[in-house]
């Protein structure tokens, strides 16, 4: 079965909490609902939520935000879900509800104030499925105009499919349905037609080795150090066996993704004004596109470290009310967006912006709201003049925690600088990051599910940007292994990044997830990350393997058929290698092979004779 198993850090959790006492009672609810084919749960009833009150058994989202539950299917098949929900009126419009499950998405306007029902039919594979209801357009002009959603149930109805709501938030059921997503969502077919270089597809039974080289899903990390000699962990042509030798293995064998950690600073970018230094973040960028990964960049502004000092007396003067001093500091901006973004934009594919603004506020105090959508919008138009696709994001910390308002401010604060002047079309360019740095007395599944489902709201990419776990903390393995399945079995996601891997060159409270010692032996932590990956099977109990590696015949056809996960794959025959990326939406491909002759040659001819002799075997028996 699909790894489903609680790991050993959240079995703590819920014998902590109470919630097998839930989980059970969750189970019971289950199997008595099993049979009846359709099951009503009370809007006020469901296990997540964001803003909003009870009104008897009704659930009135006061603001934009979700309310969201599990739903599970025996077998695949055709579900009808159904909201229950009545619309206040207010700002001449009526609420607009969104239903998400899975990778699927209904839309209605609420436009009656009586409870009426909205149903949707989707159809879906067995399985656990994260089921959310979303308000999009709230609006309060005072106690008379005030635009609410209330909803009343939630129903869903497939007899076939033995569908049935799971209203949990145990860590098993968030589990199962991560691991549905992945399964289901993560991976997808693939036929691929092998030609020859005469465009002729190739004989049967030619042995194709299939593996995965790089998900389409970022798993990344940061790179240490502040300049190239800050222990010269790039420096070309290590010698083998050194500490920067080691470190640049590492990154190319666990990661597809790298960000700068210091080196992306104002600090280490521009000590002297108008004299950019952008040396070492350029050969992260080197590094990354030399060796098949991505750049994350991190960040244009920081409102907490990483400046230089003329750039810190800059804001010390506007945030007292110099005026010029706030105008000085903001062409010092718009020149560092010149060689940060505009110079560089299109060798990123994702760029932090203002670091951490909801909790340190330094600009949105200098500058409002409307100044920080106007820097937004800055970096937005420098990509789109540059001709670049990269997401310009946000990034924030306490979202995944135990306390839940820390992702509604998040939520409400992004919701605030779009609403205060990005525009329309740089909206669309928008992503979330999203930091975790994290313990057992911090640690929850439900935790991690309602901070992703407070911010799916916006449908922006969400990475989780930076991770680490609290320096000795015996869980850090379980940790580690909880955050990666939940956020890569998320429907919100497309990104995991560990902030560093190597112990002495990582943010020393958070040092638990490091991958490798000091003396780069693997740690507990290492073998959960490379057995998830694939990189190494270590026989772990109850950690799965996310990667496709098959050995495989082509057919009459010269096809070869495969699921398997997203990315970019190599296919060996012989000794000779081909390149294909499998991703979402496309099943068919067509590759035609340039080989060595000694390659191809060898297994055609093989064949050839392997038929030949098959044939004898059936024709002439002895």
């Amino acid at each position: 079965m699909p790894y489903g198993i609680v790991s050993r850090t959240l079995r703590r959790e819920l014998v902590r909490r109470g919630l097998f006492a839930v989980a059970a009672w969750s189970a019971l609810t289950f199997l008595a609902s099993h049979c009846q084919g359709q099951v009503d749960l009370n809007a006020a009833d469901a296990v997540f939520r964001s803003t909003g009150y009870a009104s008897g058994s009704d659930w009135v989202l006061s603001g934009n935000g979700y309310l969201g539950t599990f739903v599970h299917l025996d077998n695949p098949g055709t579900v009808q879900f159904t909201v229950n929900a009545a619309g206040e009126f207010a700002g001449g419009e009526w609420p607009l509800m969104d239903l998400h499950v899975a990778n699927q998405k209904a839309s209605w306007s609420v436009a009656d104030s009586g409870f009426m029902d909205y149903s949707a039919t989707f159809q879906l594979p067995s399985g656990t499925h994260n089921m959310r209801v979303e308000f999009l357009n709230d609006y309060n002009g005072g106690a008379q105009a005030d635009r609410n959603l209330v909803l009343g149930s939630l129903s869903v109805s497939g007899p076939a499919a033995g569908a049935s709501v799971r209203n949990s938030d145990s860590a098993a059921v968030i589990g199962d349905a991560a691991d549905t997503y992945i399964e289901n969502h993560r991976k997808g077919p693939a036929r691929i037609v092998l030609k020859d270089a005469g465009g002729s597809p190739l004989p049967p039974g030619i042995p194709v080795h299939v593996k995965l080289r790089n998900h389409a899903f970022h798993f990344g990390s940061a790179v240490a150090g502040t300049d190239r000699n800050d222990g010269h962990l790039l420096d070309d042509n290590p010698a083998p066996g050194s500490d920067p030798y080691n470190y640049q293995q590492a990154l190319r064998q666990h990661f597809n993704m790298l960000q700068p950690e210091k080196a992306g600073g104002w600090r280490w970018n521009e000590q002297t004004r108008g004299v950019p230094t952008m040396e070492y973040v350029d050969m992260i960028t080197d590094f990354a596109e030399q060796h098949g990964m991505e750049t994350r960049m991190n960040c244009l502004l920081y409102g907490d470290g990483l400046r230089p000092d003329w750039v810190r007396e800059l804001e010390t003067r506007a945030t007292g009310g110099d005026v010029a001093a706030r105008n000085d500091l903001r062409s010092a901006i718009s020149s560092r967006n010149d060689y940060f973004v505009s110079d560089r934009i299109t060798r990123y594919d994702h760029l932090n912006g203002i670091n951490e603004s909801y909790h340190k506020p330094l600009y949105t105090d200098i500058y409002g709201l409307a100044g920080v959508a106007d820097i937004y919008n800055e970096m937005i138009d420098a990509a789109d003049a540059a001709g670049a696709d990269a997401v310009v994001a946000f990034n924030e910390y306490g979202v995944l925690g135990r306390w839940a308002q820390y992702g509604e401010w998040y939520r409400q604060h992004i919701e605030d600088v779009i609403e205060a002047g990005i525009t329309p079309e740089n909206r669309r360019r928008l992503g979330i990051g999203i930091e975790n740095y994290t313990g057992s007395n911090k640690h929850g599944a439900h935790y991690i599910h309602r901070g992703l489902q407070t911010m799916a709201w916006f449908e922006y990419p969400i990475t989780l940007t930076e991770f680490g776990v609290n320096t000795g903390d015996a869980y850090a393995p379980d940790i580690l292994l909880d955050n990666m399945r939940l956020v890569f079995g998320s429907d919100v996601t497309d990104g995991f990044l560990l902030w560093g891997f190597w112990e002495p060159r990582m943010w020393q409270p958070v040092t638990g997830a490091a991958l490798y010692d000091s003396d780069w032996n693997l740690t507990e932590s290492g073998k959960v990350y490379q057995q998830l990956l694939g990189i190494h099977d270590w026989q772990l109990a109850d950690v799965p393997v996310w990667t496709t590696d098959l050995a495989l015949l082509t057919d009459e056809n010269g096809r070869i058929d495969f699921r398997g996960f997203y990315g970019d794959y190599d296919l060996l025959i012989g000794d000779t290698k081909w390149a294909v990326s499998i991703v979402e939406g496309v099943s068919d491909y067509e590759l035609t092979m340039v080989p060595e002759p000694s390659s191809l040659t060898f297994y055609v001819l093989g064949s050839i004779v392997l038929m030949f002799a098959t044939w004898r075997r059936v024709k002439c028996p002895r």
